[in-house]
């Protein structure tokens, strides 16, 4: 849980947060702004209980929920390490996992986890437009930014594709990259949807963070130039490490005034 109250220079027993909350937000904020960068070790347990004027029981409990969250690397007797910071999609451009990571400077990996034919899930039947008893090809991989694991990806492909996948090193496969330049399928939009799920058990070990923890899932269709469903896929993000902003503007309606003399006001109004 992210602090709500507005901090000071240093942790304050007088707030309603616990002073290692308190702490934790402070050090995420230095090291969001950069300070100090990513690569470079933290201060250490005794200098940060002298900064603040905490325990180092306070500064044990703070560091470790950052380490949870991946911004920090704590070596057991040694420096803590600057790991990074949570990844930043811009909503809009339809990109890969790995497109986005390039993006962002940093190296992208893959590892199979699990790949079969089957029977793919629901939601998948329904935004590709399968029948009920259709298998598919599911794939199971775990995703990677500089060796750091950042997200569990399922993607269901139909069959007719499945069999120009055999030959294809799944761990390094870039699956837009793949439709595009190898199959020749040309990729239009895609529609996605987002939502907050609790870690599974599976999925929590990958991803290493404790299970029920907070994931953020996307679920994302991807269409051909003409329309076409082509592609399901389901992501779910350490949400410590990965998030999504999105610009949004606003639209001039003209939405007619309510009369003053028409609208009697008998209380208060509250927005």
């Amino acid at each position: 849980m992210k602090a709500t109250v507005a901090l000071g220079s240093r942790p304050d027993p007088r707030l309603p947060l616990p002073l290692y909350v308190q702490l934790r937000e402070l050090l995420r904020a230095r090291i969001m702004a950069g300070d100090p960068p990513v690569g470079h070790k933290l201060a250490s347990e005794a200098e940060l209980c002298a900064r603040y004027e905490v325990s180092r029981t306070v500064v044990r409990q703070a560091l470790s929920e950052l380490a949870q969250e991946g911004l920090i690397l704590k070596h057991k007797g040694r420096v803590t390490v600057v790991k990074g910071t949570s990844i930043e999609e811009k909503l809009g451009p339809l990109k890969s996992f790995t497109e986005e990571i390039l993006a962002q400077g940093r190296v992208p990996s893959a590892r199979v986890v699990e790949s079969r034919f089957g029977s793919p899930p629901t939601e998948a039947v329904v935004a590709l437009g399968l029948h009920p008893d259709e298998r598919a090809l599911v794939i199971e991989r775990l995703r990677f930014a500089d060796g750091d694991p950042i997200c569990y990806e399922l993607t269901v492909w139909p069959e007719f594709l499945a069999a120009q996948l055999t030959n294809e090193d799944l761990d390094k496969a870039v699956f837009y990259r793949l439709l595009e330049r190898r199959f020749g399928i040309l990729l239009g939009e895609g529609e996605q949807m987002m939502t907050a799920i609790a870690a599974p058990a599976k999925v929590a070990r990958l991803l290493d963070v404790r299970p029920g923890s907070p994931l953020l899932q996307v679920e994302r269709t991807t269409f051909t130039n003409d329309g076409r469903p082509i592609l399901w896929g389901r992501s779910l993000y350490h949400a410590g490490k990965y998030h999504y902003r999105v610009r949004l503007k606003r639209q001039t309606v003209n939405i007619p005034l309510l009369s003053t003399e028409a609208v009697e006001v008998t209380g208060s109004t509250s927005f």
